[in-house]
């Protein structure tokens, strides 16, 4: 199926025999020989967008099909129109069950190793001032996030921390909490957007509800590994050259974090921490390692592309 005339198809397909239906799209361009395969949400690097107030779709013109072809898959099921006739499925959303339909992925402020990772949104809220110093020092005291299962005083401290983070948006500490929310869930709850992209209601309802924040996939996630850094180590000896960003608004899985990870990695220096520019404006830092570049975006969120 065509949208608006250009270049982006939109399907369906059941990856198993569960009966579990994937939503995507697929843009295509001049660059034939290059395909990014991109799950979960596209973060604005796709053909189309939202307009303002949800009332249409406009062309991006940054999109990264100008460059590459692109696949969006939206997984695991869950995930915006994605579902499965197997209600059980739900409880079963692994690392395992994600990778057996999981062939590439590009790494963006990702999750790498626990202890690292809540070192960094610890620190990082603190030195951006989402926390106050005694709820800093409280939860210093009491988290040993080396440990897979925090104790009740970690729990309690940690709990206090992302409460601060209520009001703001945690993916960006400089907006409002869910600011893409009624853009985007206006506009795919729109019963004639549904049927253009032959979403199945299940026989539920005329339409299906769609929402931008919703957590419940997330809560219902079992994570099975407290690192990646050994599989990251193995695709670097495989000569695979990895491309980290990182946006640096971003409070979950902030640059700090990252930044650990990295250097736990220690792989031979390249390039040193330098700056990079976008039209004479500073875009963030890099630094390049054998095997791996850690990009920064300045005053992004994860979904960097989505607020060029």
């Amino acid at each position: 199926m065509k949208l608006m005339g250009g270049p982006s198809s939109i399907g369906s397909f059941r990856p198993n025999l569960n009966q579990i239906r994937s939503l995507y799209s697929f843009g295509s361009m001049e660059v034939a020989w290059l395909l990014i395969n991109w799950i979960w949400s596209s973060c604005g690097v796709g053909p189309l967008r939202v307009a303002k107030k949800g009332a249409a779709l406009e062309f991006n013109q940054h999109s990264w099909n100008k460059e590459a072809n692109l696949l969006f898959v939206e997984s695991p099921i869950g995930v915006g129109f994605s579902y499965t006739n197997t209600s059980s499925d739900f409880a079963d959303i692994d690392d395992r069950f994600v990778a057996e339909d999981t062939y590439n992925f590009l790494v963006g402020n990702p999750e790498t190793n626990d202890y690292f990772d809540y070192k960094g949104l610890l620190e990082y809220a603190w030195s951006h001032s989402v926390i106050s110093d005694q709820d800093y020092d409280k939860a210093r005291r009491a988290c040993n996030f080396k440990l897979k299962n925090w104790s009740t005083g970690c729990v309690d401290a940690m709990t206090t921390v992302f409460d601060r983070y209520k009001e703001i948006d945690i993916y960006n500490i400089y907006a409002p909490s869910c600011l893409l929310k009624n853009t985007s869930d206006g506009y795919f709850n729109r019963m004639d957007v549904q049927k253009a992209l032959h979403i199945n209601s299940r026989g539920l309802s005329d339409t299906v509800k769609w929402t931008v924040c919703n957590d419940s996939v997330f809560r219902s996630y079992s994570y099975t590994v407290f690192s990646v850094l050994p599989i990251y180590r193995k695709l670097i000896k495989g000569g695979l050259k990895i491309w980290m960003y990182s946006g640096d608004a971003d409070g979950r899985v902030p640059v700090i974090g990252s930044r650990y990870c990295v250097e736990a990695l220690e792989l031979p220096l390249k390039t040193p921490w330098t700056s990079w520019y976008y039209k004479n404006q500073v875009g963030g830092r890099l630094v390049e390692y054998e095997g791996l570049t850690l990009v920064t975006v300045r005053g992004r969120s994860p979904c960097a592309p989505q607020q060029a």
